[in-house]
């Protein structure tokens, strides 16, 4: 059984991901300071290994945030243009006459063009270039 639709589980992947950068951030960070600190003591450099394996780990948590930024600008520009494709479809599809307007008989059997039209002039009325007979 499902709780959330397809826009709810896209929203908690979406989500997920988003959250995970900040724990990449720390974790790298962390992983260079302490690595940076256990060469050190290996190899006797006391503060030099530490600050440079911080530096490398900001360097990647950054450059895995940086990433994810990029992505995620990516699917919201992907999602932006079909939004508006999507629009535009509509709008070109609203300024359409309907697809049986205008060609092919109706159900009466006489096509669009038979019909009689509204500013049409009646046979039964009067027409304007005959004569008229006037009582004066």
């Amino acid at each position: 059984m499902a709780f959330l639709g397809p826009e709810g589980r896209k929203q908690m992947q979406q989500f997920g991901r988003v959250s995970t950068v900040g724990i990449e951030l720390a974790v790298s960070i962390v992983i260079g300071y302490l690595g940076g600190e256990w060469l050190d003591l290996r190899f006797g450099t006391e503060p030099v290994l530490k600050w440079l394996g911080l530096g490398f780990g900001m360097a990647a948590g950054f450059r895995s945030l940086y990433r994810m930024a990029r992505e995620t600008q990516r699917k919201l520009d992907a999602d932006r243009e079909a939004a508006e494709a999507a629009a535009a479809e509509r709008a070109a599809a609203a300024q359409e006459p309907p697809p049986n307007e205008g060609a092919g008989p109706s159900r009466s059997g006489r096509s669009h063009s038979d019909a009689p039209r509204s500013d049409a002039p009646r046979s039964d009325a009067p027409r304007s270039d005959a004569p008229r007979s006037d009582p004066d």
